[in-house]
């Protein structure tokens, strides 16, 4: 497994040539499935069997932030969002992959 690792850092890199600032946004949506489905990846290696809560968090809520939240987070609220946004994303995961 791990050494796939440096193949695909230099997918994600091609990719981010690839996908320069004209496909911007594809280059996001890109980097974020392939993070996506490597962690469920791990997780579903780790704990032997597949949950995809933490796929679904990444692709849902954690793109729909970075799409509509890019380079406008200035102020210190966005701090308090992002610290309010990991703790209630934790205690989602950790009670969700619980259950199962």
């Amino acid at each position: 497994f791990f050494s796939l690792i440096p193949d695909l850092t230099q997918f994600i890199l091609h990719l981010l040539q690839l996908f320069t600032h004209r496909f911007r946004a594809a280059a996001m949506l890109s980097v974020f499935t392939v993070s996506a489905v490597v962690h469920e990846y791990v997780l579903a290696v780790c704990f032997g069997f597949f949950y995809p809560v933490l796929f679904c968090l990444f692709m849902c809520f954690g793109m729909a932030f970075n799409f509509v939240l890019h380079d406008r987070r200035k102020g210190p609220v966005w701090n308090v969002v992002m610290w309010t946004s990991l703790f209630l994303g934790q205690g989602m995961i950790v009670c969700l992959y619980s259950q199962e």
